[in-house]
Parts: structure tokens; C-alpha cells; sequence
């Protein structure tokens, strides 16, 4: 969900006659709703704890994504589940991803969902690239 600030300055891109398609969605081979639909996870842990140092899971992602959301075709849909392996949960046909290999959350979340548009991207045309 766009935040108010944001929704202002695509607005007034907009107005100036910007095309805001690249603004709102970078990934080539995720919807919209697809990246909205992601349920996100975080743990936050109390500083007192560890003093003066930070608990290393602080900046752990975990994000989970319905298949059906992503509108992939069944062989598609075989595909993303071969590539995803144990990430992907049949019982409630979710796939989910963890990411700590940053140490900001915003850069975790990013990484998830660029990891997905990846997925996805092979899974469709069977072919995994950095584009």
C-alpha cells in the first residue's frame, strides 16, 4: 500500500505528464496485486536484552505469497513449484521466503520480492536472468 506522500508525488508526476507505469512497478513478471498480496513477517526483539548489541535476527524477512495470486498457467505454476522446493507449502499452496542477508529490512523485502519476480520469470519462460 502506497504511503500518502507517495500516492501526492505520483500524483503530481502525473499532472506533469510523466508516465508513473515504471514508478509503480519495477518487476517485469509480478502484478501488482501479486506484490500487495505478500504477507510480511518481522520480529523485533527488546534491546534490553542484549546490551549494547543487536540481536541478529532483527533484520530477518520472512514473506509469504498465495500461488493463485501470482496468475501463472499449470505448467507455470509446476514449474515455480520444482524451483521453489521446500519453500513452497502444498497444504496451503503458499510459497514463502526468508531473507537476513541485509542489515536493513527494506533491503530484505526488496531482495524477496526481486527473488519472487526471478522465480516467476523462470518458471514462465524457463529461463532465470538478472533482467
Amino acid at each position: 500500500m502506497l504511503s500518502r506522500a507517495s500516492r501526492r508525488s505520483i500524483a503530481a508526476l502525473r499532472n506533469h505528464g510523466f508516465s508513473t507505469a515504471a514508478v509503480q512497478n519495477p518487476y517485469k513478471h509480478l502484478s501488482l496485486p501479486a506484490i500487495n498480496s505478500i504477507k510480511w513477517e518481522t520480529t523485533s526483539y527488546d534491546k534490553f536484552a542484549l546490551k549494547p548489541h543487536i540481536h541478529p535476527g532483527e533484520w530477518k524477512v520472512k514473506g509469504k505469497v498465495a500461488v493463485t495470486l501470482l496468475e501463472l498457467d499449470e505448467t507455470a505454476t509446476a514449474n515455480l513449484k520444482m524451483i521453489a522446493g521446500s519453500r513452497y507449502n502444498a497444504n496451503r499452496n503458499e510459497l514463502t521466503l526468508t531473507s537476513e542477508k541485509f542489515e536493513s529490512r527494506m533491503e530484505n523485502k526488496n531482495y524477496l520480492i526481486s527473488t519472487l519476480d526471478k522465480m516467476v520469470q523462470g518458471a514462465t519462460t524457463g529461463e532465470v536472468g538478472t533482467n
